[in-house]
């Protein structure tokens, strides 16, 4: 009797066995299958990667000045406002590394100056009356600059805004100041500090 329970568990244990060895065989012709459907489109996500989406920033709860959700301009284009009188945007990194911004806006304020500066330190400036506001999001605005370990901050300081020198909407309680059709905060492509 003892023998013949004994036959019935090794006989259990080899049918558990095969059944899992057949799942995991099945399991790894989906993949493989699911791999080669699956190749065109990773090679298109691969080739779309490079380019990235017209607002990227890894900030931080503490930026300031800035819309928390983006809106659909005038011509169909998402926008993100920019509050006077400074838009504070706050970002962490472990070690200093090389950065790019690139941005584009313009401002319903007439004859607006924006200055702009990372870690205080001035980057460019613009003037609305001189040189224009660079406001064309297919070629932005860009500057490379090197983080500090820790926090760091870029702002956009405004001359004026609504209800704040200038009142081009006065039905809307919030301080505008200028739109922004691209903001992107990236490491700088090819720089030996971040390439893998």
């Amino acid at each position: 009797m003892m023998a013949g329970h004994r036959n019935k568990e090794r006989t259990s244990r080899t049918g558990r066995r095969l059944v899992f060895g057949g799942l995991v065989f099945v399991l790894v012709a989906l993949l493989v299958a699911h791999e080669r459907h699956a190749t065109p489109w990773r090679d298109l996500a691969r080739d779309l990667g490079p380019v990235p989406p017209a607002f990227f920033l890894p900030l931080d709860a503490r930026s300031k000045g800035a819309q928390t959700a983006l809106e659909t301009g005038p011509h169909g284009e998402k926008i993100l406002w920019g509050y006077g009188p400074k838009t504070r945007l706050r970002f962490h990194t472990l070690a200093p590394m090389r950065l790019r911004l690139c941005y584009a806006f313009t401002s319903p304020v007439r004859d607006q100056t924006v200055a702009v500066a990372v870690n205080e330190h001035p980057v460019a400036a613009y003037d609305a009356r001189k040189s224009g506001l660079p406001d064309d999001a297919g070629h932005p605005a860009c500057r490379d600059f090197t983080s500090r370990a820790g926090d760091n901050r870029i702002s956009f300081a405004y001359r004026a805004w609504n209800h704040g020198g200038d009142d081009f909407a006065a039905d809307d309680p919030r301080p505008l100041a200028a739109t922004f059709t691209m903001l992107q905060l990236l490491p700088v492509p090819g720089d030996p500090a971040v390439s893998p």
